[in-house]
This record gives structure tokens, sequence and C-alpha cells, in this order.
């Protein structure tokens, strides 16, 4: 699991006690709704106003969350509108 002694031979600088690195947990949340990509929009504004977000960031990540609403718009528009297209058949 841990890399040996032989194996750090060729790594300048790493030990044989050094763990492999940790990988950041990913942030998982739901986006099926409009609603539900509305909620994350808020809450990426609550954390740039306090602080915990870089604006910039925030900023991105909201265009983001936007882009992802207008697709949820557009597949709904086309849903009903073929739901229309076949009740007039």
């Amino acid at each position: 699991m841990w890399a040996t002694g032989s194996e750090n031979a060729a790594k300048p600088g790493a030990s044989a006690s050094t763990p492999p690195p940790v990988q950041p947990k990913r942030y998982r949340c739901k986006l099926s709704t409009i609603a539900d990509v509305n909620r994350e929009m808020q809450r990426i504004y609550r954390e740039c106003r306090s602080n915990l977000v870089e604006v910039g960031d925030g900023s991105k990540l909201v265009h983001m969350l936007s882009l992802i609403a207008r697709v949820h718009e557009t597949s709904d528009l086309e849903a009903r509108l073929a739901a229309l297209e076949a009740a007039t058949r």
C-alpha cells in the first residue's frame, strides 16, 4: 500500500512512512429540477456574502448553474410541445 524504501530511492524527498495523498471529497448535490438548481445558486450566493467562497469563483459556479437551469427549461418545453403535437394528431 505505502511505498517501500527501495521504491522511494528513485523519488527524492519521499520517505517510507509517507501515506498516499488524500483525495478531497467531491461535493455532490441534487440538480434534477430547477428548484434544486435555484437552491444551489442561493447557497453559493450566501457563501459569497459570508466570504466563504471568492466572488469570482461563485460567479462562475452560478453561471454554470444557470446553464443547467436553461437545459431543464428547454427539455421541459420540448416535452410539453411533444405532448401538444401528439394531442392534435
